[in-house]
């Protein structure tokens, strides 16, 4: 089940990532500066003046997706995805969500060093926890310019040797 939805959703959320042009995209942006002391300077224009904005290509439909949807459905789903993203409702509360997300994550880092402090104040627990840490630290790796390592002393001793009769 979790993979078959996988196999739908993937494609479909990779294609809603590429098929997503923001406006402003295709202007190099060596050119947007001088663009914005320009329009600065001058007078607005009026609506009517503005050029029409190009209409991005209809996205592409999905190898995995053909026969399941048509290309028309599939536009029509990417524009209202587009949409949605749009809508000042759900980006107040993406931005809702960033906040408490950052509230969390600084409230973890508290918990964190409440840890760190209680742990420090107890010999007996920093010692145990200090050998838990070294139990799992890992031994360093070889010197990059030995490709082959020697082989050790005892299994070299302990080969058999031909002895003469």
């Amino acid at each position: 089940m979790n993979s078959s939805i996988r196999s739908v959703c993937l494609p479909v959320a990779a294609c809603l990532a590429l098929a997503v042009r923001l406006p402003g995209a295709d202007t190099p942006a060596a050119s947007k500066p001088a663009a914005a002391a320009t329009s600065a300077t001058a007078t607005p224009a009026p609506a009517a003046a503005l050029p029409p904005r190009p209409q991005p290509p209809a996205p592409m439909l999905p190898r995995s997706l053909e026969g399941v949807v048509t290309q028309d459905e599939f536009t029509t789903y990417v524009r209202f995805q587009q949409g949605l993203r749009e809508d000042p409702e759900i980006k107040a509360l993406n931005v809702q969500i960033r906040g408490k997300m950052n509230e969390m994550l600084e409230l973890q880092k508290k918990v964190q060093m409440a840890q760190q402090k209680a742990v420090e104040a107890n010999p007996e627990i920093k010692a145990i926890a200090d050998k838990i840490a070294k139990s799992r630290q890992r031994p360093p790796p070889p010197p990059p310019g030995n490709a082959h390592p020697a082989p050790a002393p005892a299994a070299a001793a302990a080969a058999p040797t031909a002895t003469p009769k």
